[in-house]
């Protein structure tokens, strides 16, 4: 049978963060888009690495 379960957010704001462990987020920008973002320490560790990416991406797609 499938689990499924309920996201409580650990921080509610322009991204939506979960800790999923150690160094693990979930990020959702808006209510459409979610990454996972690894190898970070904190929430603005991975707020910092979506929007360094975010930038990054847009940059390629107009170059």
């Amino acid at each position: 049978m499938a689990r499924v379960e309920k996201i409580e957010w650990d921080y509610v704001g322009e991204y939506n963060v979960k800790k999923l462990d150690e160094k693990t987020y979930l990020v959702c920008v808006e209510d459409s888009v979610c990454f996972l973002v690894h190898d970070v320490n904190n929430i603005d560790e991975a707020i910092q690495a979506i929007e360094d990416y975010t930038i990054e991406n847009i940059e390629k797609i107009f170059t």
